[in-house]
């Protein structure tokens, strides 16, 4: 994987992190049963999780909701993916964020889409019995700068907060015990004048030294696994660098509670030279988060079959 070329001209998948909603799907790829059904049918043959539309359907909407959201963003960012692959579109690099990290080395070969989905599930049910009795919880504060987060830290200081997603100059997730989350929001909106500031639905903190403890039994975990070479280049979010084979099983250690550098993995992707960025994921979070980022940087999701067009015209115009 040469990853020194620097031409201009590239294209970049991007994979986004947990969903914050359970999704509502009408879209054409997505209900198009030649799309999703091995993918549906594998999923409830590794979870036992049954299904009702794209999400794992459970009458107690919040029970394991923090692991159906983790699910529901892997699998519906492979079927797009796969879709894109399969008509043709093939990334030149791939970038990811957050949980985004498990369906990024799918895509780029280093597990199968079985592998990847027994390790979100898994992996996924390890945190959510890990933090059971933590208490955490993570904001979106949008329109302060670091300096001005770690003031309230400072302000808060009886409590446990950390920065969990360096997602820009002015957004940023926050990760840490509730009680500091909900002050951090109040001092947030009125005394420091956020554009926004608002509670995440996860009750882990993740990306915070609150999960350090889960390391162990995430390395045991992970000793079943063995990843493949990447046959398309990866910027993982822990180091904004490109990975590689041998690093793979420590980076899946240590992100679960080390912070997201998602503006500095958009800048090392322009430095490649990449140009065009493609959201394979529900919604377009990536996509505003980029142009908060580089106005210049063309950035793309997808919505339906009709967008896959738009994809390909972009690409024939570059």
């Amino acid at each position: 994987m040469n990853t020194n070329t620097a031409r201009s001209h590239k294209m970049c998948f991007m994979f986004p992190g947990q969903l914050l909603e359970l999704p509502t799907i009408a879209n054409d790829i997505l209900t198009d049963k030649a799309v999703t059904e091995h993918m549906v049918l594998k999923a409830r043959e590794i979870t036992g999780f049954e299904w009702q539309g794209l999400y794992f359907y459970d009458p107690e909407l919040n029970r394991h909701i923090n692991l159906r959201l983790q699910l529901a963003t892997y699998l519906i960012s492979l079927m797009y993916c796969d879709y894109l692959m399969r008509s043709g579109i093939v990334p030149d690099v791939i970038g990811e964020h957050s949980m985004g990290i498990y369906a990024a080395l799918v895509a780029a070969g280093a597990f199968t889409f079985e592998e990847g989905l027994e390790l979100v599930f898994k992996i996924g049910l390890l945190i959510e019995n890990k933090t059971e009795h933590i208490n955490g919880a993570m904001a979106s504060i949008i329109g302060l700068t670091e300096q001005e987060i770690l003031s309230i830290f400072k302000q808060l200081s009886q409590h446990k907060l950390f920065i969990a997603n360096y997602n820009g100059s002015k957004q940023f997730v926050l990760s840490g015990n509730e009680d500091g989350i909900d002050q951090t929001i109040e001092l947030s909106l009125n005394e420091y004048h956020a554009v926004a500031a608002r509670k995440l639905l996860f009750s882990a903190p993740m990306h915070s030294s609150l999960l350090e403890s889960i390391e162990n039994d995430l390395r045991d975990l992970l000793s079943r696994f063995s990843p493949r070479e990447l046959r398309i280049p990866v910027v993982n979010h822990l180091t904004a660098e490109f990975c590689y084979r041998d690093e793979i099983m420590q980076l899946l250690c240590e992100e679960i509670y080390k912070p997201v550098f998602w503006e500095k993995c958009v800048h090392r992707m322009k430095q490649y030279g990449v140009n065009l960025f493609v959201e394979a994921g529900y919604g377009e979070t990536l996509q505003k988060l980029i142009r908060w980022i580089d106005q210049d940087l063309k950035v793309m999701n997808i919505r339906d079959k009709r967008s896959i067009e738009k994809v390909r015209q972009r690409l024939s115009c570059r």
